[in-house]
């Protein structure tokens, strides 16, 4: 089902683009709230600075924003409603539209930080990924313009009456564009504070709050363990969980029997991810996109979650191992392409004994989790292994593992 998405969404054109049975456009939020996704089984180095550069081609210019009319010319500007439509350019400086190449704005659906703050957290993501600054250097402008027209939109930080399409996707729930703009807006200024810092070599810190942390399990139980946000905060709930040790709540989530979920889309026969949980209902007539990138976020947790495989420094330079196992999840197999190579894990559990294989590739080193139990011993080929150090949450901690294929063992 899910690499499906990939191939859909753009793998073999120069953009990210949309429904076939609408409009084939290039939506930017996918850029980003998939990138984790997509890089985890493709190297998308070739795609995303091209996107970047449509990003920085469809920002609004000061020049751009003087009220000068554009011609009135169809065959010019094919699309285009001229009779409908203000035939300038309506945005201040620093905007930046839902998608690109923008060959046509959309009425109420071209404006959204999520949208537009692609121009900030993808090439965040990309530089993450693959360890190259240039990303960050040669957007720098695009970001800072781009924030600064956020700040100069919001009313103490909340960016009222802004975003048009809001938490897209959502089921049974009425969340206010207004908060979930106001956290995009508050993600990409921190993002880019810390991208000022990586630029002027200065340390960039990160915050968790156990109080908001434990709200949100709360919620997350009042509605039964489902999944009712839609694509923009889907990534960002299995993420918060996931990375502050709640991974048995996503486990729950996406496993429920019924919907939605992403179990329930596997027993109702669908082989590729649908735009909407509602996929079966009509709008305006159209039948609901059943072969798309939304919702796919599943795969960034499988991955960095599960596997527990992802970079602990831009590139993989070093990276962490961290498998998750559990009552009902006794095996875990699978790879996550690096720009160094596939790095690996088999990792199983039976009557007492872990066993564990890893592949790490050349250039580059691992933090290797194994689950662990007091009175166990760890093994590496057979040999007892003593270089270790108890860590949280029932594991030990190897460090700095370098390159080669490994056998481990707790028993």
């Amino acid at each position: 089902m899910l690499p499906w998405i990939s191939i859909c969404g753009g793998s073999r054109i120069p953009g990210n683009t949309n429904c076939p049975q609408i409009e084939k456009l290039g939506w930017l939020e996918t850029t980003q709230l998939m990138f984790s996704s997509v890089a985890a089984g493709y190297d998308i180095r070739s795609w995303i600075p091209k996107i970047m550069g449509d990003m920085r081609d469809a920002q609004v210019r000061p020049e751009d924003a003087e009220g000068v009319s554009m011609e009135a010319d169809s065959r010019k500007y094919p699309g285009f409603a001229f009779d409908k439509f203000e035939n300038r350019e309506t945005e201040e400086p620093g905007f930046v539209p839902g998608i690109a190449p923008e060959f046509f704005r959309i009425g109420g659906l071209f404006k959204d930080p999520n949208w537009g703050g692609a121009c900030v957290m993808t090439p965040w993501y990309y530089y993450r990924e693959y360890g190259d600054v240039n990303i960050l250097r040669q957007n720098f402008g695009l970001m800072q313009s781009y924030v600064d027209h956020l700040e100069r939109r919001s009313v103490n930080g909340v960016l009222k009456k802004y975003a048009q399409m809001g938490e897209w996707g959502q089921l049974n729930e009425n969340i206010p564009a207004a908060l979930v703009a106001a956290c995009a807006f508050y993600q990409q200024a921190v993002t880019l504070s810390g991208i000022t810092g990586i630029l002027g070599n200065i340390q960039e810190e990160e915050h968790y709050r156990e109080m908001a942390l434990q709200k949100f399990l709360a919620a997350v139980e009042e509605r039964g363990c489902h999944l009712p946000s839609g694509e923009v905060g889907l990534k960002q709930v299995f993420h918060a969980l996931a990375s502050n040790g709640e991974n048995d709540m996503v486990y729950r989530m996406v496993m429920n029997p019924t919907a939605p979920s992403c179990r329930h889309h596997v027993k109702q026969g669908l082989a590729t991810l649908p735009e909407f949980w509602n996929y079966t209902e009509l709008w305006n007539g159209f039948g609901r996109f059943r072969n798309h990138a939304m919702m796919g976020h599943v795969k960034e947790w499988l991955c960095r979650f599960v596997l527990g495989i992802r970079p602990l420094e831009p590139g993989y330079k070093k990276l962490q191992i961290k498998p998750y196992l559990q009552k009902e999840i006794t095996r875990i197999e699978g790879s996550v392409f690096t720009v160094h190579g596939t790095v690996s894990l088999d990792c199983s559990s039976h009557d007492g004994i872990l066993e564990m294989k890893t592949e790490i590739p050349v250039g580059t080193e691992a933090d290797i989790y194994l689950p662990f139990a007091e009175g166990k011993c760890c093994y590496l080929d057979g040999t007892e292994y003593m270089g270790y150090k108890k860590s949280q949450q029932g594991y030990i901690k190897l460090s700095a593992i370098t390159s080669g294929i490994y056998r481990w063992s707790v028993k």
